[in-house]
């Protein structure tokens, strides 16, 4: 159990006092309004794979880590859970169905399962393309945004590649200051 786990936890067993009392459609309409993480899967088994691949087909691993070293994949579905209207994350899962309809439609095979160059084809065609929500290109588009904001914002990336000093200089508290 993590940290965030057990603040849940204790945060759930203390809400439980709370709302004992009220009505249960209030107790129903308020259970609603929590995050969704511990409920159904942001997608399926070929959507989650098809994720993977993508963010590691953005930034793949080099001398650096790569989105799957730092998780991407999961901090997509993270978001799609968790920070999704259940309208954007249907749209997301549409688009990531229709971007695997367009590599049968062009070379007969699920993104997974296409060649390198058949692949790189197909994904610089999304990338150079506009669509509306749920489209392949937007849906990749917004798979793109989301790797890179995934990757640039881990704790990995931030310590060994970027070398960000969280709190820079250090803390002299008892100083006297010129006056």
């Amino acid at each position: 159990m993590d940290r965030r786990d057990l603040v849940r936890w204790l945060s759930g067993f203390a809400a439980a006092g709370w709302m004992a009392p009220l009505p249960g459609a209030e107790r129903v309409r308020l259970a609603e309004l929590l995050p969704r993480s511990g409920g159904a899967a942001a997608f399926t088994p070929a959507q989650a794979a098809l994720v993977a691949t993508l963010a590691d087909v953005i930034i793949p691993r080099t001398d650096t880590p790569g989105a799957l070293d730092v998780e991407v994949p999961g901090f997509i579905a993270r978001l799609t859970t968790d920070w999704y209207s259940d309208e954007e994350a249907t749209q997301l899962r549409r688009g990531l169905d229709a971007i695997d309809a367009l590599a049968r439609a062009r070379f007969g095979g699920t993104v997974l399962s296409l060649s390198e160059p058949n692949r790189t084809a197909l994904l610089e065609s999304l990338d150079t393309a506009t669509g509306q929500p749920g489209s392949a290109e937007h849906t990749f588009a917004r798979i793109k945004s989301l790797t890179v904001y995934g990757y640039f914002t881990s704790e990995r990336v931030q310590t060994e590649v970027l070398k960000t000093e969280i709190v820079p200089g250090r803390f002299d508290g008892c100083i006297p200051i010129p006056g």
